[in-house]
């Protein structure tokens, strides 16, 4: 499956799931967590339902455990994410909708090196030029 495909069936079986907790007033991990225990449900009738909650629920985690496999497979493949050059700039759009979500999980220690440059690059106050009047910048 792609990076797309796994994000797209989290996002279904999420749908399902919070079908399921405002059906019965309680968060999925609670449970799950209850029904492996091997709690019982208060009512015959919704047997079925907690069998298809819990299979929606084991369902999740494993694409959730397939996106960050995904995720980290990219992330290995490209360690410097290529749309950044040696200057640390965008030398490139995204191409693919994995390249967007490969940036969006390596952007922040990009960010860290962005701030850095920025705290090294000091501009310094606009000052008046008694010739011309104009304000110009010094750096």
């Amino acid at each position: 499956m792609t990076l797309r495909e796994i994000l797209t069936d989290i996002h279904a079986l999420e749908e399902d799931l919070i079908a399921f907790e405002r059906k019965y007033g309680l968060r999925s991990e609670t449970f799950f967590a209850a029904y492996m225990s091997g709690e019982e449900p208060e009512d015959e009738s919704w047997v079925l339902d907690f069998a298809e909650w819990a299979s929606v629920y084991r369902t999740w985690l494993a694409r959730q455990a397939e996106y960050r496999n995904e995720v980290q497979r990219l992330q290995r493949k490209w360690p410097e994410p290529r749309w950044i050059d040696s200057g640390g700039c965008m030398s490139e759009h995204f191409r693919t909708p994995e390249d967007y979500e490969l940036f969006l999980y390596t952007v922040a220690e990009h960010v860290i090196k962005v701030r850095v440059k920025l705290q090294a690059f000091r501009v310094q106050p606009l000052v008046c030029c008694p010739r011309n009047r104009k304000l110009k910048l010094e750096l």
